[in-house]
């Protein structure tokens, strides 16, 4: 007697065991051969998402799993240029942001590390740490956050790989503190203070001189947190900053003594300094100058005397366009020095809701720009992104 399912054929699955699996379905008994011609395979199904880049990977190895799945995932929407859910898990920044400065070291081979703050548009003054303040574009009251970055500048672009909040007092006070749950511990200070100290504690594998714009902070003091971080440095500085030349001016009627950076560049030629002068398309001169001075290093308490470059970028059409550096690179060349202070400028952070969203407390902000800023990092850094760029022909305003 038949079953009631005799007449339906039998169907067979082979599967060969080595990769990759291919898997022939079709009733009736198979012999071993594929549906398809050899070397033929039929299109896969596409997948849900798109595929995290691979230094995402590499970077986010220290996370427990189900973070790492729900980190890649954010940063590969966020690579496809969508935007992305919120983070639901909670770890620890710091560890994947240094793995990011070392993925960026490896990848991107930078020039420089540069502090920069900005103020970031956001959403209202209910934001982690979100203030009102004065657009000086437009003279217009705005929301927004005060943020310093540590960006690694590399040919092709520049990587965030470290940011902080600036807050303010209102922030510390207990109860906003407690809502947002911003730390005991949490680090304050000026732009400048928080840039250097982001560099002494990320401590990249590789040696870079930090850009950074001291004209409205106190060298001294910032030339001895340098030194104390053993940082060599390119520091931008006023023309009133007073410096102290190796070399006196031939015909002066006392040895050298400080001057500001503004008379030492003037007076660089008597005083054995380089004058380097830009030549038009047509030959002529084009006006502008670069100086290159030796220095003695500024008297800080506690620290050893030294050797320091000014250089100083002179433009007579246009005084304002000038600037002015201290650096301790003394054994770079002057090429070398130029390529440093014309860096393009790190481009400002993403406003709120392009990447950040609305972040509602303090580790939830660092984790979406930590993630954001290795989503930045993979889409730069691909082979496919193109040549390296030229370097722009701006000077570099960091801070």
């Amino acid at each position: 007697m038949s079953t009631p399912h005799a007449h339906r054929p039998l169907t067979r699955i082979t599967v060969r065991r080595r990769p990759p699996y291919d898997v022939a379905i079709g009733p009736g008994p198979t012999d071993g051969r594929l549906p398809f011609p050899q070397g033929e395979r039929p299109a896969r199904p596409p997948r849900r998402g798109p595929l995290p880049p691979p230094l995402a990977e590499r970077v986010l190895g220290s996370l427990p799993p189900r973070a790492r799945r729900d980190a890649l995932r954010h940063i590969a929407e966020r690579a496809a240029g969508r935007e992305p859910e919120p983070v639901r898990h909670d770890w620890d920044w710091m560890p994947v942001r240094r793995a990011l400065a070392d993925a960026v070291y490896e990848d991107g081979r930078p020039l420089a590390l540069a502090a920069r703050a900005a103020v970031v548009p956001c959403a209202g003054v209910r934001d982690v740490g979100a203030e009102e303040f004065t657009d000086p574009r437009t003279g217009r009251r705005m929301a927004g956050r005060r943020v310093v970055g540590l960006w690694l500048v590399t040919a092709r672009g520049s990587v965030p790989v470290d940011r902080r909040l600036m807050l303010t007092p209102r922030w510390l006070e207990p109860g906003p503190r407690q809502r947002a749950g911003v730390p005991d511990d949490a680090p304050s200070g000026g732009s400048v203070t928080q840039g250097i100290d982001m560099a002494v504690g990320l401590r990249p594998p590789g040696l870079v001189p930090l850009l950074l714009d001291a004209r409205r902070a106190h060298v001294p003091g910032v030339l001895k947190a340098l030194r104390s971080g053993g940082l060599p440095y390119v520091l931008r500085v006023s023309g009133s900053q007073f410096v102290n030349p190796v070399r006196a001016v031939a015909d002066g009627p006392a040895p050298d003594g400080f001057v500001t950076a503004r008379q030492a560049a003037a007076e660089a030629a008597d005083r054995g300094g380089s004058v380097l002068s830009l030549a038009g398309r047509d030959g002529r001169p084009a006006g502008r100058a670069f100086v290159r001075l030796d220095c003695r290093t500024l008297p800080v308490p506690g620290t050893r005397k030294g050797r320091m470059v000014l250089l100083a970028e002179q433009d007579p059409h246009h005084p304002a366009r000038g600037g002015y550096w201290l650096t301790n690179l003394t054994g770079h060349s002057t090429a070398h020095l130029l390529r440093l202070v014309r860096l393009p400028e790190p481009e400002p952070p993403l406003p709120a809701g392009a990447g950040h969203g609305h972040p509602a407390s303090y580790g939830d902000w660092h984790r979406h720009t930590t993630l954001d800023s290795v989503a930045r990092a993979a889409v730069l850094l691909a082979p496919s992104h193109g040549a390296p760029r030229p370097a722009a022909g701006r000077t570099s305003r960091v801070a």
